[in-house]
């Protein structure tokens, strides 16, 4: 865990310091402060409730008063995760069994050297590892050697762009590296929830989203990480009903 100082309340006594940290790995706010009291807790219970959730306050959870001069710090916290949200070869280091991408996009960068270069007849050769391999190749080799499995799915329009007959000509790249890969063409996605933009799921419990430019750029501040239940949750279950429809790479034909 990486945690970055924020701030504590002016002036606080030794042993009563209202603190909050940032969390670099995922964005989270770690929060030190005052337990909410039991009348409190019986408010807020009843402002917030929810039908289906519990107006318990589970052991693991707790509702504590932030003083308001300690607001200052939540903008600088936002400004802060813009700067830090690590890309997702360093939460692919961290994974521990998997790790499941979902591309929907049908084209990214069109600007891209080795997209340019293919549109030109260039074609990478499978046996020339010296001219394709790269760091990113490294990290999947190293979190499958250690177990995790890594799963890539794309879903795309048919005709394909010619981007993605471009990613489909080296996804050998990919599964040299250790990538498990399906296709799925988007008219067999129809019954299907899925998320608004292009995620990562790591470990069943994390997630990265990345936001893109309508240019396919990954936007400045693109990467969104989230360990929020309902959200994982979302992504882990639109992954494998996808997964489950679509076709593994060495027997899909690309048109």
């Amino acid at each position: 865990m990486a945690l970055k100082f924020l701030g504590i309340y002016p002036n606080s006594p030794v042993d009563e310091s209202q603190t909050i940290w940032l969390d670099e790995e995922t964005g989270d706010l770690l929060i030190q402060s005052d337990k909410a009291t039991p009348d409190e807790v019986r408010a807020c219970k009843e402002v917030g409730s929810i039908p289906g959730h519990s107006t318990e306050v589970p052991d693991h959870e707790a509702i504590i008063r932030l003083s308001a001069v300690m607001l200052k710090y939540i903008p600088r916290a936002n400004e802060e995760k813009k700067a830090v949200q690590p890309p997702a070869r360093e939460a692919l280091a961290r994974a521990k069994h998997s790790a499941v991408h979902l591309e929907m996009r049908d084209h990214y960068m069109l600007d891209d050297p080795g997209y340019l270069a293919w549109q030109q007849g260039k074609r990478i050769e499978q046996a020339d590892r010296s001219a394709w391999w790269g760091p990113w190749h490294d990290h999947v080799q190293e979190a499958t050697a250690r177990g995790v499995m890594v799963r890539r799915l794309r879903i795309v329009s048919e005709p394909v762009h010619d981007y993605i007959r471009y990613e489909y000509d080296i996804t050998f790249t990919n599964t040299t590296a250790g990538e498990h890969v399906r296709w799925l063409p988007r008219r067999q996605a129809t019954s299907l929830s899925l998320p608004g933009t292009d995620f990562w799921l790591f470990d069943a419990e994390t997630a990265l989203f990345h936001h893109f430019t309508g240019e396919g750029q990954l936007a400045e501040d693109g990467r969104e990480y989230t360990k929020d239940p309902p959200r994982v949750k979302l992504c882990g279950e639109a992954f494998e009903a996808a997964w489950a429809l679509a076709t593994p790479h060495e027997q899909y034909e690309i048109r």
